[in-house]
C-alpha cells in the first residue's frame, strides 16, 4: 500500500514531522531529520510491511536554506582556494559583479551565464551550484555526501596542521 505526502515541516528538535490527514496513525516523525535550516519540498514514499506494521518513510529531495547555501559555498571556496572567500573575492575570481554573488547567496535568481562562471570558479557543475543555491531541489543523499566530504577534508587539514606543529 503506497500513499503520497506532499508537505513536511520540522519540529522543535529538528525532527521531520508529517502533515497529512491520510497518514493518521503512522509514524509521527522520520528517523532521518532534515539538517537545520532546510525546508523540504519533497514527496515522501510511505509503505507498510506485509504484516501491516511499521511505515517506511524516505526523504527524496529538498531545497536548501540561505544559511546552508552560504555554508556550502564557503566550504567549496575553502577546498578550492585554501581559505573562505568573501562575496567580493568570489565575484572577482568568477569575473562577475559582487551583487551577483550576493544574489546567489541570498537565493535570488541570477543569469545562467553568471551561474556558469561562478560554478567554474569553484570547480562544480552549474547544476550542482543551482542545487546549492536553492534554485533546484537537492537529494538528501547528495547533501549528506557533501557534508561527509567536507568533514573529511577538514579532518585532513587538521591532521596536517598537527604534524606541522
Amino acid at each position: 500500500m503506497r500513499k503520497r505526502v506532499n508537505r513536511i515541516g520540522t519540529g522543535l528538535a529538528g525532527e521531520t514531522r508529517l502533515r497529512s490527514d491520510s497518514l493518521a496513525g503512522l509514524a509521527e516523525s522520520s528517523p532521518r531529520a532534515l539538517p537545520a535550516g532546510c525546508r523540504c519540498l519533497a514527496t515522501l514514499a510511505v509503505a507498510r510491511d506485509r504484516g501491516g506494521g511499521t511505515a517506511l518513510i524516505t526523504q527524496k529531495r529538498q531545497r536548501l536554506s540561505p544559511s546552508e547555501t552560504r555554508r556550502l559555498v564557503d566550504a567549496y571556496t575553502l577546498y578550492r582556494f585554501g581559505h573562505v572567500l568573501s562575496a567580493q573575492d568570489l565575484a572577482a575570481q568568477a569575473g562577475v559583479p559582487a551583487e551577483v554573488v550576493d544574489q546567489l547567496l541570498a537565493q535570488r535568481p541570477i543569469g545562467q551565464k553568471d551561474l556558469d562562471r561562478i560554478a567554474r570558479a569553484i570547480d562544480v557543475s552549474p547544476r550542482l551550484l543551482a542545487e546549492i543555491a536553492g534554485y533546484r531541489e537537492m537529494s538528501t543523499d547528495m547533501l549528506q555526501t557533501l557534508d561527509r566530504f567536507f568533514a573529511a577534508i577538514a579532518q585532513q587539514r587538521g591532521q596536517k596542521k598537527a604534524r606541522a606543529a
